[in-house]
């Protein structure tokens, strides 16, 4: 029996997903031979608490990483946003105004690019570089030979400008909070272009979404060097790593305006699909065929890229149980979800990537997702090494009892069959190789 102790069920010993039980499941739900030989159960180790890291062991982590400036002009807590790999707490920013800044956009496409903001000596601006993990993905630019173009105004500084969908929601939005303290004195949110070739393009999504945000508010792209009259530089309040849990004014400012607006529509199932995506860019093999499964159980199949930021908004909200591929839709949802709801991540790639998510949904929505992990192998486009564009083939019957555990599905007489080794080959074709 289980004793109504918590336990981890893994449905496959190596693999890095769990289904957590407090207290004992209706045996009644574990009906398939198969998975009471297949489970196996661990008894919950109890955590040890973490000890709080000493100052020694800060100072050692600050002295390696910079992650603003030099040792010596470490900021006082809540004076900028700095951590350790053990710290529980990440104090956030306050805005910096500086006059007569120098924004430098980036000259060469690259993960790392050396873009930011100088002050008017030529300094570079630490609060406003962007961070992922441990790693600054800005680095102080050089000052720019030619005369800089000049704005006048009062300006919010962005940071970088992603296009991809989920980058931007992690990493273009972190700054947004202080809308809150100065929204009425902006002239507008200054962006750089986080690829050159891009420019000055906003797409139509992120102008719908800088709606919800903050109406009317004009957003512009630094392009070329520019001097601002007056630039208020706030502190990364979001992103991918330890930050992904957010800090409290950055999750105050989404709960409170995000979506505000917008009422709850739509099923009480629904599931997020990559399916209409072009399977380079990351997929399930057959998801078609797990589509059907779920419109079976009731579920309506979401194509979130075929819908404006409302629509999406409007869904995610009405929706008590959602399963969703793996991917950046997620993070839009865990933006306006609340803790009554319960959300499925089907696992396409083991990447860290799954572990943001999740920590994003616990503090924003208070959802602590169910991540399922029933990968039998992952495929990678010829020639390509992003994990992002991974495609995964699922082992269909374990995924079926996972989600039936976890009260995402009804018990049916239906069982979900895996697709051969054949199939497999005809629907990737000669373009994948396994990873």
């Amino acid at each position: 029996g289980f004793g109504g102790r918590e336990y981890l069920i893994n449905l496959q010993s190596n693999q890095r997903a769990y289904l957590l039980l407090s207290a004992s499941p209706p045996l009644s739900l574990i009906s398939s031979p198969r998975l009471l030989s297949s489970l196996l159960l661990v008894r919950r180790r109890r955590t040890r608490r973490r000890r709080r890291p000493t100052r020694r062991s800060r100072r050692r982590f600050f002295a390696r990483s910079q992650p603003y400036g030099s040792e010596d002009d470490r900021p006082q807590p809540n004076k900028n946003i700095w951590y350790t790999p053990t710290a529980t707490k990440i104090a956030t920013p306050v805005p910096r105004a500086s006059r007569d800044a120098l924004i430098v956009p980036p000259i060469e496409a690259g993960l790392v690019q050396a873009t930011g903001v100088l002050d008017r000596a030529g300094n570079y601006v630490a609060q406003g570089a962007l961070w992922r993990r441990e790693r600054a993905l800005t680095l102080p630019p050089a000052m720019p030979s030619d005369t800089p173009k000049a704005l006048e105004g009062t300006w919010l500084w962005g940071g970088p400008l992603w296009l991809h969908f989920g980058h931007f929601l992690a990493e273009s939005t972190p700054r947004l909070w202080a809308l809150d303290a100065h929204e009425s004195e902006l002239s507008g949110i200054l962006f750089t272009p986080k690829r050159p070739r891009n420019a000055g393009l906003i797409k139509r999504w992120q102008w719908k979404f800088f709606e919800e945000l903050a109406p009317g508010l004009p957003v512009k792209i630094a392009t070329e060097p520019m001097r601002v009259e007056r630039l208020i530089v706030p502190g990364q309040g979001f992103g991918l790593g330890a930050i992904s849990s957010g800090t409290p004014e950055f999750r105050a400012f989404m709960a409170g305006r995000f979506g505000a607006t917008v009422p709850a529509s739509g099923p009480e199932k629904l599931y997020i699909s990559r399916s209409k995506f072009e399977f380079r860019k990351g997929s399930l093999v057959g998801e078609e065929a797990l589509e059907r499964h779920l419109e079976a159980q009731g579920y309506e199949v979401f194509h979130p890229q075929e819908h404006d930021i409302a629509t999406q908004i409007a869904r995610y909200k009405a929706a008590s149980h959602i399963i969703a591929a793996e991917g950046s839709a997620i993070h839009l949802a865990a933006m306006v979800m609340g803790p009554a709801q319960k959300l499925a991540i089907i696992v396409r790639r083991r990447s860290s990537a799954t572990d943001y998510i999740e920590a994003h949904l616990k503090a924003f929505a208070g959802v602590t997702a169910l991540s399922v992990d029933a990968l039998i192998r992952n495929w990678m486009p010829k020639g390509e090494r992003k994990a992002r564009h991974a495609v995964g083939e699922i082992d269909f019957p374990a995924l079926q009892d996972a989600l039936l555990i976890g009260g995402f599905l009804a018990p049916s007489p239906e069982i979900w069959e895996n697709f051969s080794p054949a199939d497999v080959s005809a629907l990737l074709g000669d373009n994948f190789t396994e990873a």
